[in-house]
């Protein structure tokens, strides 16, 4: 009976979700900049699906999986929450279309000189790679529960294989941005690191939060995901601050990026961007060593939704604050315009998240995602 409560529960998040969106969909507008706050909403998603995957997939290809193996058992676990949180980036990519239903051209008409065509392919390629390692490991450990002699060249390939597509994506998300001349305070090589460092806050944020969350009650398991995440939100939160002062000093340098980047120092985007700063590279990674000293879950589930508060906010200022400065051909002329969340960009957004929410607690109800749970139906379900 729970179980139908909680799956029944599940599927009407997602027609609230579903229904949000259309709902914002028919009340768009044209703004005065191009890309909204939907552009680093789907960022949001995808670079916390990918970053999810890399910090709990990726250190099995050198040989790491905890001192008992705790992070093996994360990952059918970290496979789901990757896949299932980039469901909703696709759903906030095609509101943002004028026309969802031309999307399908980016592959029929594939133009391999496109960083955005190589973005859609990239995510599709994601997409399917988690599914296949998830049903892989599924299958794989209900077979071997069955006496089936265990073989781990697959999972290697497979989590060698989904690293670099990972690393491809967040990659190339960012050099959509990195390329274009137009708007200086994007050109340059340092958006490569700063969306990857990025993408592991919101990783280990995601998955400290979830992990923490499904494992009650498992003691042994919660200190693991308390250590481990709280470790990669330290170490990637010191990166992401270094880095973002590196891309500040470069842009000191550079007058026509000093313009906007000072609009986030000093300007009408600085209380935004100190309030974030402060969160996610100050409050977040103490709240995470008080977790790492104190074993405390509920310190790294703190410090993992302030990480997930400052990411999006960071991917919002360095998304929009650049675009609401624009340099005409004439040198010397900058025109400066203004931007707000519109209503249909939030109710939207809140689609997304709803469908967020419920596509994650629909795997964990129907799929056997944690250590000793196996597939009873169907192969892949329990």
């Amino acid at each position: 009976m729970k179980r139908i409560f909680a799956v029944t529960l599940s599927l009407i998040a997602l027609i609230v979700g579903l229904v949000l969106g259309i709902v914002g969909f028919g009340r768009k507008e044209v703004g005065e900049i191009a890309w909204g706050f939907l552009v680093p909403g789907y960022m949001f998603f995808a670079m916390t699906a990918a970053g999810a995957a890399l910090v709990t997939l990726a250190p099995s290809l050198f040989g790491y999986e905890g001192r008992d193996g705790e992070l093996r058992s994360l990952r059918k676990l970290a496979l789901w929450f990757a896949a299932g949180t980039l469901i909703p980036s696709w759903f906030l990519i095609l509101l943002d279309l004028s026309n969802p239903g031309g999307f399908i051209y980016i592959f029929s008409g594939f133009n391999p000189d496109s960083r955005i065509a190589w973005m859609a392919a990239l995510y599709l390629t994601t997409f399917v790679v988690l599914i296949a390692e998830l049903i892989y490991a599924i299958v794989k450990e209900s077979k071997e529960a069955e006496g089936v002699p265990k073989k781990a060249m697959g999972a290697i390939i497979l989590t060698m294989i989904g690293t670099v597509v990972e690393l491809m994506l967040v990659s190339n998300l960012s050099q959509v941005f990195g390329v274009i001349q137009t708007f200086p305070a994007w050109h340059g090589s340092y958006m490569v690191a700063i969306f990857i460092s990025t993408s592991l806050v919101l990783g280990a944020a995601g998955m400290g939060l979830f992990g923490s969350l499904v494992m009650k009650g498992r003691e042994k398991e919660r200190r693991f995901i308390t250590s481990y995440y709280g470790k990669m939100l330290i170490a990637a939160s010191l990166a992401l601050a270094f880095l973002l002062f590196w891309a500040f000093l470069s842009a000191y340098f550079d007058p026509m990026a000093w313009i906007s980047f000072k609009k986030m120092l000093d300007g009408s985007y600085s209380i935004a961007f100190w309030s974030a700063a402060f969160i996610g590279l100050v409050i977040s990674p103490i709240l995470a060593g008080i977790a790492l000293s104190r074993k405390s879950a509920a310190s790294l589930m703190a410090s993992s939704a302030l990480s997930l508060i400052f990411g999006l906010t960071l991917l919002y200022l360095l998304i929009i604050v650049p675009q609401t400065t624009f340099f005409e051909v004439i040198p010397g002329v900058v025109r400066e315009s203004t931007y707000a969340i519109g209503t249909a960009e939030i109710l939207i957004a809140l689609g997304g998240a709803f469908i967020w929410g419920a596509l994650i607690a629909l795997g964990f109800i129907l799929l056997p995602l944690l250590p000793e749970e196996r597939a009873r139906k169907l192969f892949i379900f329990k």
